[in-house]
Parts: C-alpha cells; sequence; structure tokens
C-alpha cells in the first residue's frame, strides 16, 4: 500500500543524496519510475491538505479514509518537491553524462504527469545556456519533442524563454539557442497555435527593439534592466527567421506591431549581408497590403510601402552578383524576386527588374545565370499579360 509505505520513499531519496555517482543515478532513476508508474496522478497535480480542506463545503464532512488519502498527498508531494531540488542539483554536474541523464529524467516526468510540470520546464530552459554545447542543443530537442507530444504548452514554453532571454547577465550564446528554440517552433492554424504565435513575436520585437537600440517600455508592474543582447551574424538570422515563420501564423493586431518596425527592416536590406537582408525583405513582402495584389496595371493606385519594398528589393538587386558564392540564401533570394515580380501589378517596374535581371546573368555563375533565365521565363506563365513584352 502506497499510503504506509512514505519510509520506502524517504529510504530511496536519502539514497539519491549520497556522494557515490551509482548510488545517487540509481536511486533517482527508482524515483522517477515510481512517480510515474503508480505514486503521481496523470490526469491532474497533487493538492495540499489546505487546500483540500478550502475546497470542502460547510455541509461536507470527511471520513478517515478520506482524511488518510489527503494526508497522504501532502507528504507525497512534500517529497516530489524535494525530488525536483535533487534535479536541480544534477542537471548543475560538471560531468556532461549526468546532465544529460538528468535533462531525460526532466522530459519523462513533465510529459508524463502534470504535477510540478513549471518547475520542470524552467529545469529545461535554463539548460539553454549550459556551457556545453550538446547539452544546450540537447534541451533544444527536449522542448520540442515535449510541444509535439502536448501542443498546448506551447504559451508555456514561450513564456520561459522569455523570462531567459532578458534575464540579468545572460550569455549572447544562451540568447542565441533561445532564440534558436523559439524559431523552430511548429505553428499551426488552430486558435491555441495562432496565440501562441502572436506570443512569439512579442518575444522577437522586444529584443528586435534591442537590437535596434531602440528604447524599450518597461512594465509598470516589473521595473527591471532589460540585458543587453549581442549583435552577432548569426543571432540576428535566427531572430528574422523567427519572425519569418511566425508571422503568417500571428494575428493581424500582432502584424500590425511588425509594420511599426519597418524602418529598421529597410535599414537591415540597405546595410546587411545578403543573409539578414533576404529575410528582412522576406517579412516585409508579407506585409504588402493586399490591395496591391488586386490593383490594375498602373502605378497610380500602388501603396507608398508597396513602392519602398520594390525600390529596396530593387537596390539589393543592383549589387547582386557582386562576389556572390551559390549557397542557400541566393535561392531565397530569387525566389523572393519573382514571388515580388509575380505579385508586382506595375508593368513598367516589372520590366526594370526583368532588366536588371539580365544584367545580373553577366556578373554571376553559370549555375546561377541558368536558375535567373529559368525564373524569367517562369514568369510570363503566372502573369499571362507580359508574355508579349518577355518575348521581345
Amino acid at each position: 500500500s502506497p499510503i504506509h509505505s512514505l519510509t520506502y520513499i524517504d529510504r530511496l531519496l536519502i539514497m539519491a543524496q549520497k556522494k557515490a555517482a551509482r548510488e545517487k543515478a540509481m536511486g533517482m532513476e527508482s524515483l522517477k519510475d515510481l512517480y510515474i508508474s503508480c505514486l503521481l496522478p496523470h490526469s491532474r497535480k497533487l493538492l495540499k491538505l489546505s487546500e483540500r480542506i478550502n475546497r470542502m463545503k460547510p455541509s461536507e464532512k470527511a471520513t478517515d479514509s478520506d482524511l488518510s488519502v489527503w494526508v497522504f498527498e501532502d507528504e507525497l508531494k512534500s517529497r516530489y518537491s524535494k525530488y525536483l531540488e535533487m534535479l536541480r542539483t544534477l542537471l548543475n554536474d560538471n560531468q556532461e553524462h549526468v546532465k544529460r541523464q538528468g535533462l531525460n529524467w526532466c522530459y519523462e516526468l513533465l510529459t508524463e504527469c502534470p504535477e510540478g510540470e513549471q518547475q520542470l520546464l524552467s529545469l529545461i530552459v535554463n539548460k539553454l545556456g549550459d556551457l556545453t554545447k550538446k547539452i544546450a542543443s540537447q534541451a533544444v530537442y527536449i522542448i520540442h519533442k515535449t510541444l509535439d507530444k502536448h501542443p498546448g504548452m506551447k504559451i508555456a514554453v514561450v513564456n520561459e524563454v522569455e523570462r531567459l532571454l532578458f534575464r540579468d547577465n545572460v550569455s549572447s550564446r544562451s540568447q542565441y539557442y533561445a532564440l534558436i528554440c523559439l524559431n523552430q517552433i511548429i505553428f499551426t492554424n488552430s486558435e491555441l497555435c495562432c496565440k501562441a504565435a502572436g506570443r512569439v513575436i512579442e518575444v522577437y520585437l522586444r529584443v528586435f527593439k534591442v537590437l535596434s537600440n531602440i528604447p524599450v517600455e518597461k512594465s509598470k508592474k516589473k521595473k527591471k534592466k532589460i540585458a543587453a543582447v549581442d549583435t552577432s551574424p548569426r543571432l540576428l538570422s535566427a531572430l528574422l527567421t523567427g519572425i519569418n515563420r511566425a508571422a503568417p501564423y500571428a494575428p493581424n493586431q500582432d502584424r500590425g506591431k511588425l509594420e511599426e518596425q519597418a524602418d529598421v527592416l529597410f535599414r537591415l536590406v540597405h546595410t546587411s549581408g545578403l543573409s539578414a537582408a533576404t529575410q528582412s525583405l522576406m517579412i516585409l513582402f508579407q506585409l504588402l497590403p493586399e490591395s496591391d495584389s488586386k490593383a490594375e496595371e498602373t502605378d497610380k493606385d500602388d501603396s507608398t510601402f508597396s513602392r519602398r519594398f520594390y525600390r529596396a528589393l530593387y537596390s539589393r538587386l543592383q549589387v547582386f552578383g557582386q562576389g556572390i558564392v551559390g549557397n542557400r540564401w541566393t535561392t531565397l533570394f530569387l525566389n523572393l524576386v519573382f514571388s515580388a515580380i509575380s505579385r508586382d501589378r506595375v508593368t513598367t517596374r516589372v520590366v526594370a527588374f526583368a532588366r536588371r535581371l539580365l544584367q545580373a546573368c553577366w556578373l554571376v555563375p553559370p549555375n546561377i545565370a541558368c536558375g535567373i533565365l529559368h525564373l524569367l521565363c517562369s514568369v510570363p506563365s503566372v502573369r499571362t499579360s507580359m508574355r508579349n513584352i518577355f518575348n521581345s
């Protein structure tokens, strides 16, 4: 009977606190299996005795058997809290294999039982800042593995990662792994995922403001300094990649917040390398007004934002081919150019892009030149009105 076996749990806790690595591991793993298999409920959290009593109605009376079960649950909750503290200590061990084992135990407890899920999630997210790259990568993998099994935890994960991002004295490596963790979250069109995407966009914008040296509004409840974010290219690339992936699923109000940062994105297009410029243009392309795709083939109804976007894209195309190397950013940039040309309804502007692409064929390697020619051949199939102009 578990109710009469609390002394055995205490013995296992003492065994898990020993200095010998083998005995400690055996005690921790035995307790983990015991909690998952028979002690912790899989559909609710444990309740303290005081919470049980407060939930009782004045007309209700608890029997002796009920009280014994409630006392056992209260004692079990306190012992499980001690076990989580021991897990925290284990994850701070100097040996890599010990931390790996501890992360796996945290994952099993988090996915199987709701008790202590906030503490367990915090333990896993904190390992994004581990000094060992393999441990940080394993923490990212475990977080996404947890989200695959429990998609409803997306917002909780985003909130916990945000706390890590804006913690005092956080390292640039921790910030990078935190952004990598966020930009790999898979979103769908469900209502819960849309809310999570909007929450992720809010976190990205906070980081983006710090990257752009824009003052961030302080919360009225928590007056806390925001840690300085490293402006390394890989950090900026991870941030822009995450915005591109989350923006299509975010609510309109959060997409509107992105438009407020359009000036910074246009600045990145003109001052950054091909990777950051391409990702910035992809974000701006998603913010183009829908009316532009339905406008007539004149520039009368062309919006200011649309003209600014195509001007930035053309200026980037002017330097296309200078020291270019065939990589994935070249492919993404050409795909963006094709999508922009196919959507544009201003004929003269499309012709200008086509001429510039033909000029770029002389400056790029043969494989990229073939890709540009294929791009131009595909435009008339999308824009039938441009067929005669392109043939000439």
